[in-house]
Order: structure tokens, then C-alpha cells, then sequence
């Protein structure tokens, strides 16, 4: 992943990431005011924040380049009948 990514990229993946940790920590709270005790160790969780925004990353570049970027396209033309190819 050395290509650089655009604000407009960027900004979509933050969006998106986000969203995805409001519906995350809804769950967690909705977990936490269970009677079930949740234990989470820091380097999982932090593992999971690392690869959800590499999900969310990847998402938004496809999302804005599409699945078939880096395709090239060749384009063959045949010379006409009016023109002479040689003299």
C-alpha cells in the first residue's frame, strides 16, 4: 500500500470507520449494562481498530477507483483506403 491516497479518500475511510465504531461502541455499552462480564484484552482490541481501518481504508480507494483500476485499454486503428502506406 504505497500509493497515496486523496483527502477526498481519506475523508470517506474516516467517515465510514466512524460510523463503524458508533455501531461498535453501541454494542460494547449494550454489552457492558449486561449482566455478563465482557474482558477484552488492549492488544486485541487495538489489533481490531487496526484492522477495521484498513477494511475501511481499502473499501473507500476501491469505492472510489473501482475493482478494475489498472486496467489499460488498447485501442488498434486500421489505416484507411485513402491513405497510401507507401509511396
Amino acid at each position: 500500500m504505497s500509493a497515496r491516497t486523496d483527502w477526498r479518500t481519506r475523508f470517506a475511510a474516516t467517515v465510514a470507520f466512524i460510523d463503524h465504531l458508533l455501531l461498535q461502541t453501541d454494542t460494547l455499552v449494550s454489552a457492558c449494562l449486561d449482566i455478563r462480564p465482557l474482558n477484552r484484552p488492549l492488544g486485541v482490541l487495538l489489533g481490531w481498530l487496526g484492522r477495521t481501518w484498513r477494511e475501511h481504508l481499502a473499501a473507500a480507494r476501491t469505492r472510489r477507483h473501482g475493482p478494475g483500476r489498472g486496467v489499460i485499454a488498447v485501442v488498434i486503428t486500421r489505416p484507411s483506403e485513402e491513405t497510401q502506406t507507401h509511396d
